[in-house]
């Protein structure tokens, strides 16, 4: 693990932000001034996202472990969709395990994606090496407890595979000893709960809507950015015309979905003890050395949070760049780094991926860091397309630990997506997108497959046999300068952008 950082704190933070400090330190006793909006209350569940908390951090154990896990997890809920979805064949085939297939007879086999890539560097180039990786030596291969066996078949090739996968195939052993495949079948999920009806004093035009953000990466520039101080009068209502008051009434919530600072970065002369205004202690750094780092952003930072939730509940989910552990799920950000935003009940340090439902319409969010992952490792799926896949796989990061970092769980795989939530939100990408995927319901005898992608559309009113997610792609804000806000009940998704910066 890195050293801690030893913030050197500035004395004024942006003037932008120490306008709206100064606003929020005058409301955060949670004492109500005669301007503060009347905002849109709504109900609050944080459903299971205690399962990303790590009750212990043990970092020895092996991560095939974690593998097995997944598969035993997974294997009950693929195999009874695998049995629904071909038990039409005149024959229905039987499940073994990879060193039980017999050559030309037809079989299922359950197991676990492994993609071979002769472009995949070692562990310590993989850390910074963004670009594809893809080839066309790449190979497909399926591993269970027993052994490996290489895929084939057109099928393979359109499917899209991901290394980390839980699948079932259905075909045979050739000759060459490869399994040729006919078809694919993904797990079960359990029944997503029914969206809650939209009331009539609940329109789709005041809400209650969710405000999501990512990429503030405050501290990132020097320079003056009046896009943020729009940002927060936006929010709170201090500013806009009558249209947007309205809609800040009906705004509940603001869930901030990773990278809410800038990577900090070492002070130019911070291994100088003589630093005018730098706080230096020991970190245990290099060389035993004392670190010390530029505080200003988080000052900055903690200004516009404490702005925000004076005003609304808050929710910060922790990304890449920010101060928290690194591998996934990562842990929320202590409650020291924010001290002053932190007093204020409104505001909540939430693990990455987090899930939580506001009027039963359930959330899972997360920074980006998987779908990041997963573009390097497919050239046949990007943005919206490879996000809705999470939706079919049941699984929220497949390529972790592979190529991505992962606590080496033993007893329980926490990524697992069990239910299909009614709105699934990836942070930190480089442009807004959004879709609504429609895919069959579990038990409908309709399993998820290799050859359909998830159903999309923007019809209201899906097939009564067919979930409904919301996936959304949440741009960096510090890039493109655009919320986004999601109707909880209609799930309605719209825009608003700040202007540029100055």
């Amino acid at each position: 693990m890195s050293p801690t950082p030893v913030s050197s704190r500035q004395p004024e933070p942006s003037p932008a932000l120490a306008q709206s400090s100064l606003r929020s330190e005058q409301q955060s006793d949670n004492s109500t001034s005669s301007e503060q909006l009347l905002r849109a209350s709504a109900r609050l569940d944080r459903l299971d996202s205690d399962r990303f908390t790590l009750t212990e951090r043990t970092y020895t154990h092996q991560y095939a472990a974690l593998y097995f896990t997944r598969l035993n997890r997974l294997r009950p809920r693929v195999q009874a969709a695998a049995n629904r979805r071909w038990a039409s064949l005149s024959k229905p085939p039987p499940f073994v395990r990879i060193l039980g297939l017999v050559p030309g007879v037809v079989s299922c086999v359950i197991g676990t994606i492994y993609v071979d890539m002769p472009l995949k560097p070692n562990v310590l180039e993989l850390v910074t090496r963004k670009d594809s990786l893809v080839s066309d030596k790449d190979k497909v291969l399926l591993e269970d407890e027993s052994g490996r066996i290489i895929l084939t078949g057109d099928l393979v090739q359109r499917a899209n595979l991901m290394t980390g996968v839980i699948a079932a195939f259905l075909g045979s052993e050739n000759d060459s000893g490869e399994f040729q495949v006919a078809d694919i079948c993904y797990a079960d999920f359990s029944p997503q709960a029914p969206l809650p009806h939209l009331s009539a004093s609940n329109s789709n035009t005041h809400g209650p809507w969710i405000a999501l953000l990512s990429g503030l990466e405050i501290g990132s520039t020097d320079s003056f950015d009046i896009r943020y101080m729009m940002l927060v009068d936006y929010l709170t209502g201090e500013s806009g015309s009558e249209e947007d008051m309205q809609t800040a009434q009906g705004i509940c919530r603001v869930v901030l979905c990773g990278d809410t600072l800038a990577k900090m970065k070492p002070m130019h002369d911070a291994r100088n003890p003589k630093i005018t205004g730098s706080t230096s202690t020991n970190t245990g750094g290099i060389g035993g050395q004392a670190i010390a780092f530029d505080g200003s952003a988080v000052d900055a930072a903690d200004a516009l949070l404490l702005s925000l939730a004076a005003s609304m509940p808050v929710d910060v989910v922790p990304g890449p760049s920010d101060p928290t552990t690194a591998f996934l799920p990562q842990q929320p950000i202590h409650s020291s780094i924010f001290q002053r935003a932190c007093r204020v009940s409104s505001l909540s340090m939430l693990t990455n991926p987090t899930t939580f439902a506001v009027e039963d319409t359930s959330f899972v969010v997360d920074s980006g860091q998987p779908l990041e992952d997963m573009h390097r490792m497919t050239s046949s799926a990007r943005g919206i397309d490879l996000a809705s896949h999470v939706l079919k796989w049941g699984h929220l990061a497949p390529t972790a630990p592979d190529t991505i970092w992962c606590h080496p769980f033993q007893m329980d795989d926490p990524l697992v997506l069990d239910t299909r939530p009614h709105v699934f939100v990836v942070g930190n990408q480089p442009r807004f997108d959004t879709r609504l995927v429609h895919m069959p319901r579990s038990g409908t005898g309709h399993a998820s497959n290799g050859r359909d992608d998830p159903m999309d559309g923007e019809q209201e009113n899906a097939k009564e046999d067919t979930e409904t997610t919301r996936v959304i792609l949440v741009p960096r804000f510090a890039e493109t300068g655009v919320l986004v806000l999601v109707n909880t009940a209609t799930l309605e998704c719209k825009t608003v952008e700040f202007g540029c910066a100055v």
